[in-house]
């Protein structure tokens, strides 16, 4: 469905020279981990699996439009092994056209910004395009896999594509994924007389039919009970629809973190819930402790 993409991981593993099966599970993790977890638990002694993998990687996102205080916000954390804080990183790209299937079908023309994992395509946490479209993105853990469907990483990238909230609606609806996520954005127009709002989309794999379960929420300037929104790492709307993977408790210990630090008015609150470690064990804001805990806010 997008083989321009699948090119560009052919292209990482021949500049880097990292074999493309490698990089191709790299690409994949999501459901690669998810696969291999749901085989361990049917046939490997619970006692020795590891303890709550990767269970505090996430990242927290607040969505901030109100005109009591004229603020229209998107910011992020992201958070991920710190180890990566060395090798993560932020590119530009202007990727023309090119034809595919004898010229029946292009490639996008796309220029966006985007951050980076090292030998992961763009798209994974947060970028914007040529567009005036923004994103940022928040992981969410299915307990299980739609087989025959596009790897998250797929869609994540095509994101850095999308012109309008027509062609967003058209991705995430027309397009079977195999595994879950949020996206947090909005569209910056010239025309500053148009409606700003910010949108925010739960997705996940549908078992029964090609359809994804998606629901649609716009935080916008003339709700007052939606007008902030925070947003982690497990479903709030799809939640009951979508079997999560069991605990998940960074995630719902923020959100609870983010309950008692009260109504979000501007971005300094933002900053400041962004960066609270209140909950010792499961702070907003990580730092790597070697001994428990290797996880950064990057």
């Amino acid at each position: 469905m997008f083989p321009w993409y699948w090119d560009e991981i052919c292209g990482l593993a021949d500049g880097s020279e990292i074999l493309f099966e490698h990089l191709l599970v790299l690409n994949f993790a999501n459901e690669t981990r998810t696969a291999l977890r749901l085989l361990q638990e049917k046939t490997i002694d619970h006692t020795q699996q590891e303890k709550n993998p990767s269970e505090t990687k996430g990242c927290s996102t607040v969505l901030i439009n109100r005109t009591d205080t004229n603020t229209f916000a998107l910011l992020h954390n992201e958070d991920n092994t710190a180890g990566l804080y060395d090798t993560a990183f932020l590119v530009e790209a202007d990727i023309k056209s090119s034809p595919y299937d004898g010229g029946t079908r292009h490639s996008p023309n796309e220029r966006f910004l985007a951050y980076c994992y090292a030998g992961v395509i763009p798209g994974t946490a947060f970028g914007t395009n040529m567009h005036g479209f923004v994103f940022a993105l928040n992981a969410l853990l299915p307990n299980y896999i739609g087989e025959n469907r596009i790897p998250r990483q797929i869609i994540n990238r095509a994101l850095l594509s999308v012109a309008n909230e027509n062609e967003l609606d058209k991705l995430l609806h027309g397009t079977p994924i195999a595994f879950g996520f949020c996206i947090n954005g909005t569209f910056f127009h010239a025309d500053n007389n148009q409606q700003r709002y910010l949108l925010n989309y739960e997705l996940g794999p549908n078992l029964n039919s090609n359809d994804n379960m998606t629901t649609k929420n716009f935080i916008n300037d003339i709700c007052i009970a939606l007008n902030y929104l925070l947003h982690y790492n497990h479903y709030d709307r799809l939640q009951g629809l979508i079997v999560e993977r069991p605990g998940l408790l960074s995630s719902r210990n923020r959100a609870q973190r983010g309950l008692e630090f009260g109504e979000i008015r501007t971005e300094k609150d933002a900053l400041t819930l962004l960066g609270d470690r209140a909950n010792k064990q499961f702070p907003i804001f990580m730092i790597p402790d070697m001994d428990t805990n290797n996880t950064a806010t990057l």
